[in-house]
């Protein structure tokens, strides 16, 4: 993916912006990395927390919640006495069902929302499709192949 995105990207600019265009998909590639997990992480863990909660079996919700987002499934269940680890097995097995449900959810709606969003705003350039790719695979001189007909 990122290769066709940078080169959608550099598709779009004259060439003296190409370095810019470059730097700002990178920067944005980033921020979307660290604001995903942030709140992905944060929908999932107060699914998790909500459904801890609704059972009324947890003595402390929100610190299992965090316990369960952080990998600590086995910890929780392996901390109670041995007649309560098979329901409180169930519990974070359907807590953790629970939280990744909403943050698939959230995704498959976000990404929907968004390729949406590339159709509405992404538009041909003024010559048709192509416009960009006159000549391509045609050297300016002597009708020689380029060196990069091929990509």
């Amino acid at each position: 993916m990122t290769p066709s995105l940078a080169a959608a990207a550099l598709a779009t600019v004259p060439p003296e912006r190409a370095g810019m265009v470059g730097g700002a998909v990178n920067t944005f590639r980033q921020l979307g990395f660290a604001l995903g997990v942030a709140v992905f992480g944060l929908i999932f863990q107060s699914r998790v927390e909500r459904a801890l909660t609704a059972d009324g079996g947890v003595p402390d919700p929100h610190g299992t919640a965090a316990a369960l987002s952080g990998g600590q499934a086995r910890s929780i269940v392996a901390g109670l006495p041995e007649g309560d680890r098979a329901g409180m097995t169930d519990l974070v097995r359907e807590a953790f069902a629970s939280g990744l449900n909403a943050v698939l959810l959230v995704a498959a709606a976000l990404g929907a929302v968004a390729s949406l969003l590339v159709v509405a705003t992404v538009r041909l350039p003024a010559g048709g499709p192509e416009r960009g790719r006159a000549g391509a695979g045609a050297s300016p001189r002597d009708g020689e192949p380029r060196a990069d007909a091929a990509l």
